[in-house]
């Protein structure tokens, strides 16, 4: 596939098939429904079934100009960003409230799961890396020899 250079009316350089099931894919949420990149890609491209479309998916996916055109297109339909779709459904979970006989009372379950996935989009909660080595050294050294060899090992090791 020739390479589609970057103008003023196509700034990531998409195909028009591309384009196509972006504006498909946002569609679906601005309209409130799924939002389902495979059955956009079913739509537009002639795929032979879901599985080729989901490779197709994949495979868009991976283009960072596919997805800074995706990313793009959710802020315009205001999907994304202040006081968009998302930052609205977000304020409603970190304020929920459940219906008791007594009244309304705090949902704190609901909140915690809502704190919990900010948290994870934001990385908060990114992994401890954590490396481990080791060496095994069969030799036949006096024991001077040992402690010497081991103590030039854990110079190496502290530097």
């Amino acid at each position: 596939m020739p390479k589609i250079n970057k103008t003023l009316a196509n700034p990531h350089g998409l195909t028009y098939k591309q384009q196509a099931t972006i504006e498909i894919a946002t569609e679906q949420l601005k309209n409130g429904e799924k939002f389902d990149l495979i059955t956009a890609h079913d739509q537009i491209y002639n795929s032979k079934s879901r599985a080729v479309s989901s490779v197709q998916k994949t495979q868009n996916l991976q283009k960072p100009n596919f997805r800074e055109a995706l990313m793009e297109s959710l802020v315009k339909k205001n999907i994304l960003g202040k006081d968009g779709k998302v930052e609205t459904r977000l304020m409603e979970g970190l304020d929920a409230y459940t219906p008791t006989k007594y009244g309304d009372v705090d949902d704190f379950q609901t909140r915690l799961a809502y704190i919990k996935e900010l948290n994870k989009i934001v990385g908060a909660y990114a992994p401890t890396e954590s490396t481990t080595k080791s060496v095994n050294i069969n030799a036949n050294l006096s024991e001077d020899e040992a402690d010497a060899l081991i103590q030039k090992l854990s110079n190496q090791l502290d530097n």
